[in-house]
């Protein structure tokens, strides 16, 4: 989560929460078709796994990507 301000009008500023995020495709992920997404928490580790399948690019695959970072 970061704070973002924003003019939401002029001389009107407001603080609002966001999630920063950032964009993962093939070949960091197995597929750039993500069709699942799940957290998994295991012995104080969260993993997030994404099964994914091929759209356009040659190499894709359908398969199951994750990151626990």
């Amino acid at each position: 989560m970061i704070d973002e301000w924003v003019e939401v009008s002029p001389g009107n500023i407001q603080k609002f929460n966001c999630i920063e995020w950032v964009h993962y495709s093939y070949p960091n992920l197995s597929g750039n078709f993500v069709v699942g997404l799940a957290s998994q928490t295991w012995e104080g580790r969260t993993t997030i796994w994404a099964a994914t399948m091929n759209a356009d690019t040659p190499g894709e695959t359908r398969g199951l990507s994750y990151t626990r970072d």
